[in-house]
This record gives structure tokens, C-alpha cells and sequence, in this order.
């Protein structure tokens, strides 16, 4: 499993999402969560079944898993409700 190395999350990302699980106000920090709850199954999933794909559904996964990340590194940086629930 190297090639997806680059795809786990880092502790910031995935302690804001554990934290959105047990705890979620009612704006876009829902979105947030259920970005996150999504990336956690899928990238299970990928794990679970990654030495029976074909590359082609392989670089379509990691292509999925990826922009997945970026949006919730996009939204852990930039999105307003996220920086309010973190204290900023």
C-alpha cells in the first residue's frame, strides 16, 4: 500500500473530523464532517480491495481520494464556520 501513503490524512485533519463526529454545529462544519466520515470509508474500501483492482480503477480511486483530501485541507484553511469552531 506505499502508493497511498500520501493520501492518509494528518493528525490536524483527522482530529477536527473525529471531533465534527461527536460534535457539530448546524453550518458548514457538516459538510466538513461528512467529507471526512466519507474519506475514512473509502479509503478503508480502497485498502480492503486495492490488490484485486485493475489500475484503472486504482488511479480512479486515488484520483477520488485525493481531491476529497484537498477539500478538506481547503476547508480546514480557508472555510469560516471551520476557523470559528477551531477559535480562530
Amino acid at each position: 500500500m506505499e502508493e497511498i501513503k500520501y493520501l492518509e490524512l494528518g493528525y490536524s485533519l483527522r482530529s477536527l473530523g473525529e471531533q465534527l463526529i461527536k460534535n457539530c454545529p448546524d453550518n458548514d462544519c457538516v459538510i466538513y464532517r461528512n467529507i471526512y466520515v466519507d474519506y475514512q470509508k473509502s479509503i478503508s474500501q480502497y485498502k480492503a480491495v486495492a490488490d484485486q483492482l485493475t489500475d484503472t480503477l486504482k488511479i480512479g480511486m486515488r484520483k477520488a481520494l485525493r481531491e476529497s483530501k484537498n477539500e478538506l485541507i481547503r476547508m480546514y484553511s480557508e472555510n469560516y464556520a471551520i476557523q470559528q469552531y477551531k477559535g480562530k
